[in-house]
């Protein structure tokens, strides 16, 4: 059964490695800089996912390898309509 998870991107967080082992590795592909916090665009499978990345803490930069990592908690599983019926 296919399913879709919905993770809020403020929920999301980004690391340079793979340190818990349960994330899955990703490009930055853009950047917007809105006042305290930084939409990070990140590039996986084709896909654009969006993270929000508060404060200046960490800086990244178009091309960077990250992983993107979220507490199960967060996650919301939709089931998939099948596009048949």
């Amino acid at each position: 059964e296919k399913v879709n998870i919905i993770v809020r991107p403020e929920n999301i967080k980004l690391f340079n490695n793979d340190k818990r082992g349960n994330g899955f590795k990703g490009i930055v592909s853009d950047l917007i800089y809105d006042g305290y916090y930084t939409k990070v665009l990140v590039k996986y499978n084709k896909e654009i996912y969006k993270v929000i990345v508060t404060g200046n803490d960490k800086i990244y930069k178009k091309g960077d390898e990250v992983y993107l990592y979220w507490a199960l908690e967060d996650a919301i599983v939709l089931r998939c309509e099948d596009e048949k019926e």
